[in-house]
């Protein structure tokens, strides 16, 4: 996932309307720096609630999203997050705003906002659904989850150190997100279970030929001499010492 345009307004610790337009900058990389306090924390938490409803888990501000509206903020000031990214060469457009006390437009005093989600689709079209279903469509667009998001993305926030410490099942479940590894682990699991179809139908094998074996016995002495089984022939060629006498061949070990 790449932020292309993040809106922010009366968010955090901006109390007005702030925008960043990281499509101007060249690199996929960057870094966000600035003294304590100037606001850094908050473009990771407007991130975060904008993919996941969910702050960056890190800074002074409370999961609670009723919480991320900005104590400096007029009444009239709408509360919202506006964050335009692109994943796989797809555009997309997610805008949303957490449940707030705003000034009324009617009669004075205050009324409660609801909280809200839109999705915009790479083909212009507003995702139909409601939060929860939209918070889902995130997760499957982006392929992760908020809080192995929030691990991986928020460098800045010390959570990658997390990601190191996790256990091997762990990291393995998040990296195979990442790299899109699905396909691999696909090819690994047809081959084992083809491997064990081949083990299994040579101990089959392995069991028929004692069962013949045992069943030799039991012949009559004169149907053959010595038993010889040439180990340079094939499987299942074997050749027998006979008597003088004529009898039949059978073919003792249909192999």
């Amino acid at each position: 996932m790449r932020p292309l345009r993040l809106e922010m307004s009366a968010f955090g610790s901006y109390a007005g309307l702030e925008i960043i337009d990281f499509s101007k900058i060249d690199g996929g990389l960057f870094l966000i720096t600035g003294d304590t306090g100037s606001g850094k924390t908050t473009i990771f938490d407007a991130i975060m609630f904008a993919l996941y409803d969910e702050a960056s888990g890190s800074s002074k501000i409370s999961r609670d999203s009723a919480q991320l509206r900005s104590q400096y903020a007029s009444p009239s000031e709408k509360t919202y997050v506006d964050l335009t990214f692109s994943y796989s060469g797809q555009i997309y457009r997610i805008r949303r705003n957490p449940k707030y006390e705003r000034a009324a437009l009617r009669g004075g005093g205050l009324t409660s906002e609801d909280a809200k989600a839109e999705l915009t689709l790479p083909d212009g079209s507003v995702f139909p659904g409601t939060k929860g279903q939209i918070n889902a469509k995130i997760e499957e667009i982006i392929g992760l989850s908020a809080e192995q998001f929030r691990q991986i993305a928020m460098i800045a926030q010390g959570q990658f150190v997390e990601l190191l410490t996790k256990g091997s099942s762990e990291r393995q479940e998040i990296f195979s997100k990442i790299f899109n590894t699905s396909i691999y682990r696909s090819i690994q699991e047809r081959i084992a279970s083809k491997a064990k179809t081949l083990r299994d139908e040579i101990k089959s094998q392995e069991e028929l030929c004692l069962s013949k074996f045992s069943e030799l016995k039991d012949l009559p002495d004169y149907v053959f001499g010595e038993c010889k089984i040439e180990a340079v022939k094939p499987v299942g060629e074997i050749e027998f010492g006979l008597h003088s006498r004529p009898v039949w061949e059978p073919d003792l070990l249909n192999l």
